[in-house]
């Protein structure tokens, strides 16, 4: 089902402007696929749960394909159109924004990513080369003197608290431990600089947050 709109940013309607007029249930869908000669039609594919905001005015309309329809255009007329989509991901609202230019007589289409991106969280660990590993008590396999580690199991706005790197290696025929806590947030890259042979405190591993 779709819904008509009289809110343009350039033009005036033959009527007044910032009404949201729902389409009569009655409306059949061929109906709806007709352009009127002064209006025009925005088509918005997007995932099924998500909100549709027009010109900044909420919708009523429902589904992964809906129309709206703008009425009382002047030919020869651009008419811009903001479209927002609001979907909720497990808490998380996520937000995109396109504008479209309409005129009377016209259609136009607007997709949006059915899938929220996921942000990627680096830490990078500059160790001995021969150093073991631990990240949250689990051992890498990962060497060499700098290790990158990457996961997108983090979603936007969470993060790990207390996160625990422990690096060993063998200094002097004995095995010397140093280890680090830190907060790993989403989408952040995180730089960790542990050498156990110079200290073994954790309070004076060096971290730097991108």
């Amino acid at each position: 089902m779709g819904d008509s709109y009289s809110t343009p940013v350039y033009g005036t309607p033959s009527y007044g402007g910032g009404e949201i007029i729902g389409t009569p249930s009655s409306t059949t869908g061929a109906a709806v696929e007709t352009v009127p000669a002064d209006g025009a039609m925005l088509v918005v594919n997007l995932p099924a749960d998500a909100q549709v905001f027009v010109n900044g005015a909420k919708t009523a309309a429902t589904g992964s394909l809906r129309r709206y329809v703008s009425r009382g255009l002047e030919a020869g007329k651009d008419y811009e159109f903001v479209v927002k989509m609001v979907v909720d991901r497990d808490g998380t609202p996520s937000e995109q924004t396109k504008s479209v230019t309409l005129t009377a007589g016209n259609r136009s289409t607007v997709t949006f990513d059915t899938a929220v991106a996921t942000p990627k969280t680096s830490l990078t660990l500059r160790v001995p080369a021969d150093a073991k590993v631990w990240l949250a008590g689990n051992e890498t396999a990962s060497s060499g003197a700098v290790r990158l580690f990457e996961t997108t199991t983090l979603k936007d706005g969470q993060a790990w608290k207390n996160y625990e790197i422990k690096v060993a290696t063998v200094v002097d025929g004995k095995e010397q431990v140093v280890s680090k806590t830190i907060d790993l947030v989403a989408g952040k890259s995180v730089e960790l600089s542990l050498d156990p042979a110079q200290r073994t405190a954790s309070a004076d591993a060096q971290v730097s947050i991108r």
